[in-house]
């Protein structure tokens, strides 16, 4: 998800130039994933304000982290400017608690810019994001500059992608480039998305209504990143029917990581996921099945609009028919930009429970971006072992 900061620059009681980062974060103390969840929703982590040397933010994140650094400088009047730093100062000794979901860096930042303009204030939104913050600079006309400090591999991709005219002096002592023609931030989509549909599983037709607070999926408009990625967390999905309101996805976390191969930066593509949803089981059933697994595979571009990639996929599930089992899902498949803002996306898929071949899975995705808002999508599934069956579904997403 990132991190978001302020930058203060000035001249120190030397007449010197010295610049700092102030942040709001937390310490994670216990990495016991349900005890981290619970602290999330109930009691809160302890808030911190840190106080460091911008340079030294800047080399941990772009060199020990390998992230991509954007810095916006703000179109401030004096007057907003003296607020806001006054507000840091009165924050700095208050005991604050952290929420990772409603809580968190984003959502004090993006409160202390209202005093730059009071209207953000108003913006409130469920889970406010670094995204979200970039997005309010853009929507108030608050920047002035924006620039990107890139980390190795990012720049080396974006010198070949774009066959920068760079010479080597500056690319080794002046990393900050003019981002305004290239990939930007204020250009990826929204980050929540709430969706309604229509589904056919295994001749059972239900209303599909999912929702997810953040961030975005693999079948999304992603050409504002390198690669293609998918990122949900707390992901849900359930179907309705005249009979029954069932679930369907509970994706607590889950992450996709398609980057083509390069000779550069020889990248591996990877994927993890935490869920609880509908699979397809032994018993010929769809039963829910709590799953954890991930893999890691390449990917290839073949083309500016089309990629392949394949991925060895397994974990551990657990459902009430097989109990706790282990999983193999290997995965090849391939996606495409399209003519009229339109994407697909095809895979193959083996899936195994304990060495055993359960099903052969076939998956056509297609979405049209109909506008910054809204999507059209399409998805056909195949079912194939002893016998077949198809799937289908169709509906409407609304990104917020």
């Amino acid at each position: 998800m990132g991190h978001v900061f302020l930058k203060f620059s000035g001249l120190n009681y030397e007449d010197k130039e010295v610049s700092h980062a102030i942040s709001f974060s937390t310490t994670i103390e216990n990495y016991d994933p349900l005890y981290l969840i619970y602290q999330n929703i109930i009691p809160g982590m302890k808030g911190l304000f840190s106080l460091q040397p911008y340079k030294t933010v800047k080399n941990y994140y772009t060199r020990n982290e390998n992230r991509n650094l954007w810095v916006y400088q703000l179109s401030l009047n004096n007057y907003r400017k003296q607020l806001i730093y006054y507000h840091a100062w009165e924050l700095k000794g208050i005991k604050m608690k952290y929420y990772f979901t409603s809580y968190n860096c984003s959502t004090v930042m993006h409160d202390m810019l209202s005093l730059a303009r009071p209207k953000i204030y108003n913006d409130q939104m469920m889970w406010i994001t670094p995204l979200s913050t970039v997005k309010s600079l853009y929507k108030y006309n608050l920047i002035k500059k924006a620039q990107l400090y890139p980390n190795k591999d990012w720049f080396m991709r974006m010198e070949k992608d774009t066959h920068l005219n760079i010479n080597k002096t500056y690319r080794l002592k002046n990393k900050i480039i003019n981002i305004s023609k290239y990939k930007s931030p204020n250009k990826i989509p929204y980050q929540r998305q709430l969706s309604v549909g229509y589904i056919n599983l295994n001749q059972d037709k239900y209303l599909k209504l999912s929702f997810l607070p953040a961030s975005h999926l693999l079948n999304d408009y992603n050409r504002e990143y390198f690669g293609e990625s998918e990122l949900k967390i707390a992901y849900l999905s359930i179907l309705v029917n005249d009979k029954n309101i069932e679930l369907n996805n509970f994706t607590l976390y889950g992450m996709k990581s398609y980057i083509p191969y390069s000779s550069l930066t020889h990248d591996l593509s990877y994927q993890f996921e935490l869920a609880v949803k509908k699979e397809y089981a032994q018993n010929k059933k769809y039963t829910n099945t709590l799953t954890i697994d991930g893999g890691v595979g390449t990917d290839i571009l073949v083309a500016r609009d089309i990629n392949i990639f394949a991925l060895l996929n397994g974990g551990v599930g657990y459902d009430k028919y097989d109990n706790i089992h282990l999983l193999f899902n290997p995965r090849i498949g391939m996606m495409i930009y399209e003519v009229f803002n339109m994407k697909s996306l095809f895979y193959y898929q083996q899936y195994f429970i304990n060495k055993k071949h359960v099903y052969n899975k076939y998956v056509f995705e297609h979405n049209m971006f109909i506008n910054k808002h809204f999507t059209l999508y399409f998805k056909l599934e195949k079912i194939e072992k002893h016998n077949s069956f198809l799937n289908y579904e169709f509906g409407l997403k609304y990104l917020f």
